[in-house]
């Protein structure tokens, strides 16, 4: 056990033995040994045992502001993690000395002044960033540039609200966000430029065509062109503001149309790709362009062997050279593994699951040898890749009844847009 440990229970036996003293000393006063000296004696004693306790009542409100039991829990969760990878300064009798833990506001603060304890705890951070189990989820751990701390900042997911917001004042947050950035939650905004594609995946119910629809309705904010493939007709309520097609057939012959424009930006761009190898068809005047393909495994059972093949050919080459044409890729699928998309696409998409899923479900959507925040799964949570893998919790709107309003702002240019072509 550690040093803190220790002690504590030092200082809890000696709380109950004194309860004990006084209990038993109160007992023999009362009904064999009572006179004054021994009543001012045990007056006194009282006095001094509560005083003793309101002291550290307060000493741990102070400190601590409510949460030293929440803190106590923490503290043990890393202290028996550091004992399990041997990561402590030298060994007592009956205690192992501990490098000093400090927790404020989410953040977990490691001293690493032993060299030894440090070198074990660059070998073993996955370890540690798993280290809080139940309600706390670790964000991030890393140690300080000057190697004197490891830095843990986690989230209490059991003080989590779910964000909720009006359409309105989900429009105000969306037009704050760069052209590019879709905001998922309070900890992820999603970049297209840095992540062109995005495959979300989950169970039934999980959230999945909800969380869609907010990168649609985003989409729609920010102007950019928006076709939707929707062989469930669950986004029919954008249909006069976007491209958008239902029937299998009419998909495979749209997704041909959208890669031959793919490529038509590319050509238009190689002057100057040729100068700068960062530029985009943005550069040129081209608009952003998301495509939504829902229920992707649906969609290919609904076609025949050859042009199945089409169509994973074509969203295999709009996946890998997408981005250079600022053309993105939204899948909607139940399972993201292997045996249901091609391995070289699954590969150029960030991935989110949501929902509760069974570890086969987990390892065939992120792959062997992942590092998941240890925590429980409601509805509308779930795990979003990104440069690692966190917990992303789907927002709330309130007025989805309202919607149209806002799309219809929003989607005035696309509708003209198309209209011309």
């Amino acid at each position: 056990m550690s040093r803190r440990q220790y002690f504590e229970r030092i200082i809890i036996i000696a709380m109950i033995m004194g309860a004990s003293i006084l209990v038993g000393a109160l007992y023999v006063q009362k009904h064999f040994l009572e006179n004054d000296l021994l009543n001012k004696i045990m007056s006194i004693y009282v006095s001094f045992y509560i005083g003793v306790v309101i002291l550290q009542v307060i000493y741990i409100i102070i400190r601590y502001r409510g949460k030293y039991f929440k803190y106590r829990k923490i503290r043990k969760m890393l202290e028996d993690n550091l004992i399990s990878i041997n990561a402590y300064e030298k060994k007592q009798i009956n205690y192992l000395i501990m490098p000093k833990i400090k927790i404020r506001k989410n953040i977990i603060k490691i001293r690493l002044k032993n060299i030894k304890v440090r070198k074990i705890i660059e070998r073993y951070m996955d370890s540690l960033s798993t280290a809080l189990v139940n309600d706390f989820v670790v964000e991030e751990c890393f140690i300080t540039p000057s190697n004197n701390e490891l830095i843990i900042k986690y989230e209490d997911i059991s003080k989590y609200v779910q964000e909720s917001y009006t359409l309105r004042e989900y429009e105000e947050i969306v037009k704050k966000t760069f052209p590019a950035e879709f905001y998922l939650d309070k900890k992820h905004i999603y970049s297209f430029e840095k992540y062109p594609h995005l495959l979300i995946s989950g169970a039934t119910s999980s959230g999945k065509s909800y969380l869609a629809n907010q990168v649609i309705i985003q989409a729609i904010i920010k102007k950019w062109d928006v076709t939707i493939l929707d062989i469930k007709r669950s986004y029919g309520i954008y249909r006069e503001n976007v491209e958008y097609e239902t029937d299998a057939k009419a998909i495979l012959n749209k997704l041909n149309k959208l890669e031959a424009e793919m490529y038509q930006r590319i050509k238009d761009l190689e002057p100057m790709l040729n100068i700068s190898p960062k530029a985009l068809a943005i550069d040129l005047g081209y608009k952003e362009k998301i495509i939504l393909i829902e229920e992707y495994i649906s969609l290919k059972n609904l076609l025949d062997k050859k042009e199945k093949e089409e169509l994973e050919q074509i969203v295999k080459n709009i996946s890998v050279l997408g981005r250079v044409a600022n053309i993105h890729v939204l899948l909607v699928m139940q399972s993201a593994n292997t045996e249901n998309i091609n391995s070289t696409t699954r590969a150029q998409f960030s991935k989110i699951l949501l929902g509760q899923n069974n570890s086969n479900i987990i390892t065939g959507t992120f792959g062997n040898n992942i590092t998941l925040p240890t925590t429980r799964i409601e509805k509308y949570q779930g795990y979003i890749q990104l440069d690692k893998i966190t917990v992303l919790k789907v927002l709330e709107l309130k007025d989805m009844e309202k919607v149209k309003t806002v799309i219809g702002e929003g989607a005035e240019g696309n509708r003209n847009q198309f209209e011309e072509e």
